[in-house]
C-alpha cells in the first residue's frame, strides 16, 4: 500500500490495527519486511527525528488532572500558554461544546478515574457510583466544580491534544488508533475534507 501526502486511510475489521500503529510510529519494531515512509525503511530513520513528524492518540489515552488548557496543551508544551492553539486544537476535535460546559472553562480542572489513590486523608471528594453491581466507583470528583467527563468527551480532548501537534509544520502523520470508533460517520467525513 502507498499512501501520498495528504491521503487519508481508514483500516477496519482485521486483527493487528494497533500493533501496525506501533510499528509506524516506532514504538516497537519488527524483524520481518519493510515498511517505507518517504521510500526509507523506517528502521533507518533516527527515533528523535521521525517522532517530530507524528501525533497520535491511542484507544488507552492519558488523561490529566489538569485544567482543560494543560489537557489540550500538553499536546505541544512549546504552545502550552497560547490560548488561540488551544482554541483551535479543540475545535478541530469538535470539543468546544465540552470546553463551554465546564464551570470555568479552560480553566477548569479535570477529574480522572483512579486519581482518588492520592487524596489525603479529610480532603473532600464526590463520588459517582454506576451501580452495574453493587456501587463500584466509576469516578472521583475534586468537586462539583471538577467535574468528570464521559469517556467520549475525554476522547475528544484527548484528540485536541493531538491536533495541538499536528498544528506543527513539520508533522506529517496524524494517526488514531481507535481512537474516533465511538464518533458518527460524520466526523469521519469532517476529518477527510480538513485534513
Amino acid at each position: 500500500m502507498c499512501v501520498a501526502r495528504s491521503e487519508n486511510v481508514l483500516l477496519t475489521q482485521f486483527s493487528g490495527k494497533s500493533t501496525l500503529a506501533k510499528v509506524l510510529l516506532r514504538i516497537i519494531d519488527f524483524d520481518q519486511g519493510e515498511l517505507h515512509v518517504n521510500g526509507v525503511d523506517i528502521r533507518r530513520y533516527n527515533p528523535d527525528e521521525y517522532h517530530r513528524h507524528l501525533t497520535a492518540v491511542f484507544q488507552n489515552f492519558s488523561k490529566f488532572n489538569f485544567s482543560a488548557k494543560k489537557n489540550v496543551g500538553i499536546g505541544n508544551v512549546e504552545k502550552l500558554d497560547s490560548r488561540p492553539t488551544i482554541e483551535r486544537a479543540i475545535h478541530l476535535a469538535e470539543a468546544d461544546a465540552i470546553v463551554d460546559s465546564l464551570p470555568h472553562g479552560l480553566r477548569t480542572i479535570l477529574a480522572t478515574p483512579g486519581f482518588e489513590s492520592t487524596f489525603h486523608s479529610g480532603m473532600p471528594r464526590l463520588s459517582q457510583h454506576h451501580g452495574l453491581s453493587g456501587g463500584e466507583v466509576g469516578c472521583f470528583c475534586l468537586s462539583p466544580l471538577s467535574p468528570c467527563l464521559t469517556p467520549q468527551q475525554w476522547q475528544r480532548i484527548a484528540i485536541a491534544r493531538a491536533f495541538m501537534r499536528a498544528s506543527q509544520p513539520e508533522v506529517d502523520l496524524l494517526l488514531f488508533d481507535e481512537a474516533v470508533c465511538l464518533f458518527s460517520f460524520l466526523y469521519y467525513y469532517y476529518l477527510h475534507v480538513n485534513f
